[in-house]
């Protein structure tokens, strides 16, 4: 009897503890998220993309990073693939997969 006391009030405390949890997440997801502005693109539609963050520059020296380009051209979204992840029409040449992670 001792032990089946134990067992539901174990399991008592274990679902506040994930509840607990699931609400912890919740409201850190909602902070997070707060200045975030969720930005859907279309098959067909063009977009800029950083160098930056793609390291697509580290072959280029001798300018200051003042001088190098904000943003690469404009590429075509191919598939929509999740809401923030995209397939790109990137030239071969560019040597990066074509999948980017917004």
């Amino acid at each position: 009897e001792k032990a089946v006391e134990f067992l539901e009030s174990f399991e008592t405390y274990r679902n506040q503890a994930q509840e607990a949890l699931l609400f912890a997440q919740g409201s850190q997801q909602c902070m997070y998220n707060q200045g975030r502005i969720m930005r859907i693109f279309e098959t067909g539609d063009l977009v800029l993309v950083n160098p930056h963050s793609l390291e697509l520059l580290r072959k280029v020296k001798g300018r200051g990073k003042k001088l190098q380009m904000k943003y690469d051209r404009p590429f075509e979204v191919m598939e929509w693939i999740s809401p923030i992840t995209y397939r790109l029409h990137i030239p071969d040449s560019y040597g990066i997969h074509p999948i980017i992670n917004i």
